[in-house]
């Protein structure tokens, strides 16, 4: 799309599509994706829809620079939100969850896991409208959908693999550290033996 009078009809029948959808993040991410097809800023998709774009802070450079790097579930979060069938090809998150972000992950994997029939962005999104998984599905799509969305599919399949395979060694060396902790407080039970002796073999790849 590269003639002017092509680019505005692009845009206006974008404007009657978009007027219908009530999901903010599904909203936004269907502007930017606007945006670049017809070749315009991003500010321009805004003010075709009535809505103002936010200001930006005279320290946003500075803003940016203190801004955290992105997690590593965030990162995973972002390959199921664009591709949910990895999900079933190449596994779900083995340990147990506790930061926030692995929440999110394993409750969006877990949705996909066991959806009856076909599942996209936008039906996760709608499931996870107004729940605590949402804000995190959010920032997912801010900070890492765009990069993820231009990687190949054998090239996603393989971040995904080894993103999984280090949130597991991760979490798996949490629970270790855990133990220890509690081992050198109290004597711990049978079961916390069992537990720690074959996390310490399988870290040890015996």
């Amino acid at each position: 799309m590269t003639q002017t009078e092509g680019r505005a009809q692009f845009l206006q029948a974008a404007k009657g599509r978009l007027a219908q959808i009530t999901a903010p993040a599904l909203s936004l991410l269907l502007r930017n994706r606007i945006a670049v097809l017809a070749q315009v800023e991003r500010q321009d998709v805004e003010t075709l829809m009535g809505k103002a774009p936010a200001a930006a802070p005279a320290n946003r450079a500075r803003r940016v620079q203190r801004s955290a790097p992105s997690s590593l579930a965030a990162r995973l979060l972002a390959c199921v939100l664009h591709q949910p069938e990895l999900v079933k090809t190449e596994g779900m998150p083995e340990a147990e969850a506790v930061l926030p972000d692995e929440m999110a992950l394993v409750a969006v994997a877990d949705f996909v896991r066991h959806h009856d029939g076909m599942v996209n962005l936008a039906v996760i999104l709608e499931h996870f409208r107004g729940q605590t998984e949402e804000p995190f599905i959010q920032e997912a799509l801010r900070r890492e959908f765009t990069a993820i969305e231009s990687s190949p599919t054998d090239q996603l399949a393989l971040l995904f693999q080894e993103g999984l395979a280090r949130l597991n060694r991760m979490a798996r060396t949490r629970t270790i550290d855990a133990l220890l902790t509690r081992a050198r407080a109290q004597a711990l039970t049978g079961e916390e033996k069992q537990l720690l002796q074959e996390l310490t073999m399988f870290r040890q790849g015996k």
